[in-house]
């Protein structure tokens, strides 16, 4: 038997070495294999090339196009924050002589153009920040928002065949009806989608609702065929008014199908009285005939009576 070692070694001691050693083996073993990208610090890391690539080149496409989505969306947001912010000071031109019956083109043309982005909830925005300065809601209009009288929170309005209970607050965001009408005809051909998932094939249309007989017939028009204003419009005499008409009537039967709407072949009710050649004669009860006389039943007659 050998002499014994003067070193003692604890069970406890080596314990701890035995695990420290473990405990290396699984961190060297964690740093050869891939990471996953995802966790709290990796974007730093990934700009700083401090990150080791993806694996599957799917994962970061898809990661670069939510990423898109999201930047065109935040631009899309301010875009039409901002148009908000612009449209509160409409109009522009003509100050307080502004008719909102019928605007400017340049007014009209940038009104359309900036709600063309709106959903209806952002028009909602756009009216009540009017209110909230005094103005109208519909932007074409200088004119100050209404104060009905009396302290009802709602009021009733009525129709030919019914009525209505409409809040007081919402009667009060334009000058009057006329305005409460031509707002709502915008609002209503905006689009529920919002736009940063609209296609990109075409631009969103709006029409104004534009009164009197010479201005409606012209702007059908530029509905009908996606063109501009013609330069004589504004100046144009009113008898002009009909050949727009006939003109864009035309216009559509060039459609596919409208051979059958144009205005030449549209069906008409005609009453004609029928012409008689013979003497009228009173009716009579004669049992002759092909139903029976009066006697008859559905068209029998009975033996008894024949």
């Amino acid at each position: 038997m050998g002499p014994k070692s003067i070193l003692r070694t604890s069970p406890r001691a080596a314990d701890q070495q035995q695990h420290l050693q473990e405990l290396q083996q699984h961190q060297l073993h964690q740093l050869q294999q891939p990471q996953p990208f995802g966790a709290p610090g990796d974007a730093a890391a990934l700009v700083s090339g401090r990150l080791p690539k993806a694996q599957n080149p799917q994962h970061l496409q898809y990661a670069l196009q939510k990423a898109r989505e999201l930047e065109q969306r935040k631009e899309i947001e301010s875009r039409i924050l901002g148009a908000i912010e612009t449209l509160i000071d409409y109009p522009l031109i003509g100050g307080a002589r502004a008719d909102p019956k019928q605007p400017t083109p340049d007014d009209a043309a940038s009104f359309t153009r900036l709600v063309s982005l709106f959903q209806p909830s952002d028009y909602d925005a756009l009216v009540e920040e009017r209110h909230a300065a005094g103005r109208c809601g519909y932007a074409l209009c200088p004119r100050g928002s209404r104060k009905l009288p009396g302290a009802a929170k709602f009021r009733i309005l009525h129709s030919r065949d019914a009525f209505k209970v409409v809040p007081r607050e919402k009667l009060e965001h334009w000058c009057g009806d006329d305005c409460a009408r031509r707002a709502l005809y915008v609002k209503v051909q905006l689009a529920e989608e919002p736009a940063w998932l609209r296609s990109r094939d075409g631009d969103a249309r709006i029409d104004l609702l534009v009164e009197g007989r010479q201005s409606n017939a012209f702007a059908l028009l530029p509905r009908l065929a996606h063109g501009p204003l013609p330069a004589d419009a504004v100046d144009a005499p009113a008898a002009d008014s009909d050949t727009g008409v006939s003109e864009a009537m035309a216009a559509l039967n060039l459609e596919p199908g409208g051979d059958a709407f144009g205005p030449d072949t549209l069906m008409r009710d005609v009453v004609l009285e029928k012409e008689t050649t013979g003497t009228p004669t009173p009716p009579s009860l004669s049992t002759e005939g092909p139903d029976g006389g009066y006697q008859a039943i559905e068209g029998y007659q009975p033996a008894s009576n024949s």
